[in-house]
């Protein structure tokens, strides 16, 4: 609220407009639009002995590695 009134800005109305959560869908839009990442993937791959999981964004040979792994359990 200090950074509301520092630049002169109703602090009623700022605190009013937080607190409503607008501001989270239109910056989720405002993302979607511009075609940003608003997440990251989470993967499991079931194996035979056991399952694989692989978290966030991750370069592409962390896929390649686990299905190399998967199919040595496999074949």
């Amino acid at each position: 609220m200090k950074a509301a009134k520092d630049a002169g800005l109703n602090e009623k109305e700022v605190k009013e407009f937080l607190e409503s959560g607008e501001d989270r869908m239109t910056i989720k839009n405002q993302i979607r639009m511009n075609g940003e990442i608003d997440g990251v993937p989470h993967i499991i791959i079931c194996g035979r002995k056991r399952d694989f999981t692989i978290e966030g964004a991750v370069d592409e040979s962390k896929y390649v590695q686990t299905f190399v792994q998967v199919d040595k359990e496999f074949n």
